[in-house]
Formats: C-alpha cells, sequence, structure tokens
C-alpha cells in the first residue's frame, strides 16, 4: 500500500481496493468479516462504500446485523463512532482555508481571488454531515426544540344560562 498524503484518510480497508471483480460475499463470510467492517465505519466509511468494495448484499448485512444481540450492539457502536468520526471531520473541513483562494494571472499581473467552488463545496460537505448526522441521531445531533410555555394562561368560567355580556370578569391575583 502506497503511503498516504497528509489529507488522505485510512481506513482498514484500503489496502482491499477494488482491481478486479470479486465473488459476492454471503452470510456467512459478512458474519465472519463482522469486526472488519465495523472498523471501517468507525473510521467514517458508509455502509454503502462497504458493501460495494467488499462485494456484499446491504440487506443480507442488516439481516445478519439482526440476527445476534451482540452485532446489533456492535453496529449500533460503529454507527455512534461514525457520527463522532463525522464531526471531526466538520471540524477540519471548516477550519481548512487552504484552497479558500486561487492565485490567477492577468495582463502579467497575479491576483489572489476567492475560490467560490471550492467554498462551496466545503459547505455542501459540512452540510451534508451535518444533516445525515441529525438524522441518524436525533438526540444527540439533532436541533433542539424549546417546549416551555412562556406566558400566561387565563380561563372564563360561565355558569349555564347566565348570559355572558353580564358575568363578571376573572380576578387577578
Amino acid at each position: 500500500m502506497a503511503k498516504p498524503t497528509p489529507k488522505q484518510k485510512i481506513t482498514p480497508l484500503d489496502e482491499l481496493k477494488p482491481d478486479a471483480p470479486k465473488p459476492r460475499l454471503n452470510r456467512k463470510q459478512i458474519v465472519e468479516r463482522f469486526q472488519e467492517i465495523c472498523d471501517a465505519m468507525q473510521c467514517g466509511e458508509n455502509l454503502r462504500s462497504i458493501s460495494i468494495l467488499l462485494n456484499f448484499d446491504y440487506g443480507t448485512f442488516l439481516n445478519a446485523v439482526d440476527e445476534s444481540e451482540e452485532r446489533i450492539k456492535l453496529y449500533a457502536r460503529a454507527r455512534e463512532r461514525m457520527m463522532e468520526y463525522w464531526s471531526d471531520e466538520i471540524d477540519q473541513i471548516a477550519a481548512d482555508g487552504t484552497h479558500d483562494t486561487i492565485t490567477i494571472s492577468k495582463n502579467g499581473q497575479e491576483y489572489e481571488v476567492c475560490n467560490h467552488e471550492w467554498i462551496a463545496r466545503s459547505r455542501l460537505m459540512v452540510d451534508t454531515r451535518k444533516w445525515l448526522m441529525s438524522k441518524l441521531s436525533p438526540r444527540k445531533y439533532g436541533d433542539k426544540i424549546e417546549q416551555t410555555h412562556k406566558g400566561e394562561v387565563t380561563t372564563n368560567v360561565y355558569v349555564w344560562g347566565e348570559d355572558p355580556a353580564k358575568a363578571k370578569p376573572p380576578q387577578q391575583p
């Protein structure tokens, strides 16, 4: 495996990049490689890309998860750690300003101008991760909705048969 560049993320599955088609994994093979799949998820890889890389059916994997309480816990923990990884990635993407400007030459002079495409792409990457995190773990990463009542409630009690216009207004405490 080639030495990774500083910005290249390393996952346990990097050495498995497909050069030639591989046979599809069956349920037994998925169970045997379950920990490896969870480890890759904890490093930020999503299940779809792992299933393509290892050549297994997404549904077969989820069925294998449901068959064992231990696998359910491992998978849930891997998803939690994947979101923690994405959280760190969001911070890294937001802090990286190395490509925010580009140098262009015009009339023999060089100018630095804003790289709107890079900034928009970074914003999209951050927003996508934030949205996914809020949907996959709304208690931890979702929007907080304040549900406290601020104001007052007044009630008027009318006796059946009385004219509401003649009723006395409620007394203030």
